[in-house]
Parts: C-alpha cells; sequence; structure tokens
C-alpha cells in the first residue's frame, strides 16, 4: 500500500539524519545521569550525617543550653561549632543547623517557656534531616517532660491520653509521580517534533511537497503516512525514555526505595506497562495531528519551528499547573483537556487509582481532537495556497 510506502520514505529518511536519531536517543542517558547524580548526593549525605552533624547553638540560659545538649545527646553525631553568621554558613554547609533562643515578651508568666528556633537549608538534604531529628528529639522531650511534671502531681497518663496518632502514608513518591509523566509528556512531543519539522515544513521549503501533489498519489495517504512517521517515532521516544527510566532504578535502587516504593514506578507489571504504552500511544496520535496542523501552516521550516518551540513548553507549564490543584482526585473536566488528561492519567496509572471511565474519557477527548486536526490538515493540503 502507498500509505506503508510513505511510511517507510518518512522513517529511513528520519534515521539517516544522525543529528535527529543522537536527539532521539538523548533520553537515553537523561534517567541515568539524573539518577546517579541524585545517588550520589544522598550516600554523601548519609556518610556526612554518619561523620559528623555541626551544629550552631545559642540559649543565653546556661541551665537551658545544657538542657538542649543533655536532650540532643541521642544524636552522636552533633559537634557544637561557633558561628558568627549562621544564616551563611547555613548556606554554604559550613553548619547544617542553627538553634537560637527566641526572646519572650514582658507578659508577667510564672513559668515562661523556652522558645527555640530552628533554623536550617530547606535545599540540602543533609540540613533537613537534621532538622527533623533534632526537631524529633525536642518534641518527644517536651513531652516528657509535661508528663513528668503532671506525675509529680499526681496525675495519672490515663487521663490525658485519649488518643495515640501513628503516621502512615501511602503516597511518599508525589515528585517522582509528576516528574516521570511530565518527562515522557516532554520527551514524547520533542520526539514528534523532530521528525514533523523535516516531513511537512522541510519538504514544503524544498519543493517536494507541490511535486508529490501533481503525481497520482492521494494526498490523504501522503498525510496519513508523515503522521505515522511521527506517531512511530514518538512512541520509539516513550519506549526509550521507559526502558531508561527502569535500568536507572535498577542500576540505583537506593533512589528507587526513595521515589518508587510501593508503586507501578518501582515495580512495573505488564498491566501498568501495557496502560502507560497505551495512553502514550493515543496522545502521540493527537500529538502527531497538530504537530502536522501547525507544520502546515507555517508553511516553512522556520515558522514551524517557532510554533513548535511554544508546544514544547506546555507539558512542562501543565506540570506546574498540577502542583497549584487542590484536589488529588481528578475530575472529569479535567481528563477532556489535552497534555493535562495524560499528565494525570499516567500519574494515576502510577499509583493506581486510574479509573476505567477516567481513561476513557482521556481517550476519547485526543482521539477527537486528533481527526478534527487530520481532517484540517487534509483539506489544507488540498488547496494550492498550502503546497505552493
Amino acid at each position: 500500500m502507498m500509505l506503508f510506502e510513505i511510511l517507510k520514505k518518512e522513517l529511513l529518511s528520519f534515521f539517516r539524519d544522525r543529528k535527529t536519531l543522537l536527539a532521539l536517543l538523548l533520553p537515553v542517558l537523561i534517567f541515568p545521569i539524573m539518577f546517579s547524580i541524585a545517588g550520589t548526593q544522598l550516600r554523601a549525605g548519609q556518610e556526612s550525617l554518619e561523620q559528623s552533624i555541626p551544629v550552631y547553638c545559642e540559649i543565653n540560659s546556661e541551665k537551658s543550653e545544657a538542657q538542649i545538649h543533655q536532650i540532643l545527646s541521642a544524636i552522636s553525631q552533633i559537634q557544637y561549632v561557633e558561628s558568627s553568621a549562621p544564616d551563611e554558613d547555613l548556606k554554604t554547609g559550613r553548619i547544617l543547623l542553627a538553634i537560637s533562643e527566641i526572646q519572650a515578651d514582658n507578659s508577667k508568666q510564672t513559668s515562661k517557656p523556652l522558645r527555640i528556633c530552628l533554623t536550617y537549608n530547606m535545599s540540602a538534604a543533609a540540613s533537613s534531616s537534621t532538622y527533623s531529628m533534632v526537631k524529633q528529639l525536642l518534641e518527644t522531650a517536651n513531652i516528657q517532660i509535661a508528663y513528668e511534671r503532671l506525675y509529680a502531681c499526681g496525675v495519672q497518663d490515663s487521663v490525658f491520653e485519649n488518643i495515640v496518632l501513628t503516621e502512615k502514608t501511602v503516597n511518599n513518591n508525589y515528585l517522582l509521580f509528576m516528574m516521570v509523566p511530565m518527562l515522557l509528556a516532554i520527551l514524547l512531543t520533542t520526539g514528534g517534533v523532530s521528525i514533523a519539522t523535516d516531513s511537512l515544513a522541510g519538504e514544503h521549503d524544498r519543493g517536494t511537497l507541490e511535486r508529490i501533489a501533481s503525481t497520482s498519489v492521494r494526498m490523504t495517504d501522503i498525510l496519513s503516512g508523515k503522521i505515522l512517521a511521527i506517531i512511530v517515532v514518538a512512541m520509539i521516544s516513550t519506549a526509550i525514555t521507559l526502558a531508561s527510566y527502569y535500568v536507572s532504578m535498577c542500576i540505583e535502587p537506593e533512589i528507587g526505595e526513595v521515589f518508587g516504593a510501593g508503586s507501578a514506578l518501582e515495580k512495573p507489571t505488564f498491566h501498568s506497562i501495557l496502560l502507560v504504552l497505551f495512553q502514550s500511544a493515543v496522545y502521540a496520535t493527537f500529538i502527531a495531528t497538530l504537530l502536522s496542523f501547525v507544520a502546515i501552516v507555517a508553511k516553512s521550516r522556520k515558522a514551524a519551528q517557532s510554533f513548535f518551540a511554544i508546544i514544547t513548553l506546555l507539558p512542562s507549564l501543565v506540570s506546574m499547573l498540577i502542583l497549584f490543584m487542590s484536589s488529588s482526585k481528578s475530575s472529569y473536566v479535567q481528563m477532556t483537556i489535552p497534555i493535562l488528561n495524560y499528565i494525570l492519567g499516567l500519574k494515576y496509572a502510577f499509583s493506581g487509582v486510574l479509573t476505567v471511565s477516567q481513561l476513557g474519557v482521556s481517550i476519547v477527548c485526543n482521539l477527537v481532537l486528533a481527526a478534527i486536526f487530520f481532517a484540517l490538515s487534509n483539506r489544507l493540503l488540498k488547496s494550492e495556497k498550502y503546497i505552493v
């Protein structure tokens, strides 16, 4: 069939170009490099915590300072150091935590509590870990002191221990649930852009599109073959990205345990992989028709690249929008919005909460839009205005 001949021609032309082929294979390096850096930083942070934990402590009362030191003695790695500029030392990593006293107001209280401020560097893993450990110790000590005072007054713990809380999380990998779908959406889109730029806009610049239109080949077959080529390349990019991710999880299992524990991200099943690939294929169909339509309207490689640059930014912008969504459960309205429904669909598929109805709404909307863009592109290609 002429359709498959055109598909074969487009794929051979694409894979002969070393630059575009290199761009397609680039995702292979993304996750190994990212996981390697993250693993190195994680191990470095753990090693630094095992060796020594420099902490700056400034409490006005010697008795209170000694009490703080006694409470924190449970962390044997803590070393108290002097600092003239704690905030700057936290930024440079010279200290991991600053403990300071907040001056109480002049209110007349018979027993004033010791007000402590813990300052740490949120962007440094070691500083955040130190803050968590110290905070937990201080909170535990605070409760214990309160209990001891109540016991001294003859009050039993059964009087005030009515509720005992235990923390448990079922989603400790929210960041990765967003990062992987976002990267898949970006790389799938850029994979389609790499071939759409040359397949339609490039042929228009070279004048070959006009010559092809003058032959007996149907314009619908030409368009279908080019769109299929974009879909194939986009799906290859997706498959490479997924394979790179799971290989990286095997290379750096510590990172996998931190980010992907208990999800399809860590232990993929045939069902989860099939679900991701199926959603990606539908999204690739939508993207391929959209890119084809834009390339035809642009009529030149330079103009098409300008439009494609905006399209490739959309997955990142949509992912940022998801972070500000108040509800963790997707509504059907959200699943009708292209790009957003793909990223949300992958997120819920990875976390195991994607419903059949949500998946159906997403697929139908993307395919309907793909059909519209295909019809518009086919109509434009039959007009001399967009071929010449």
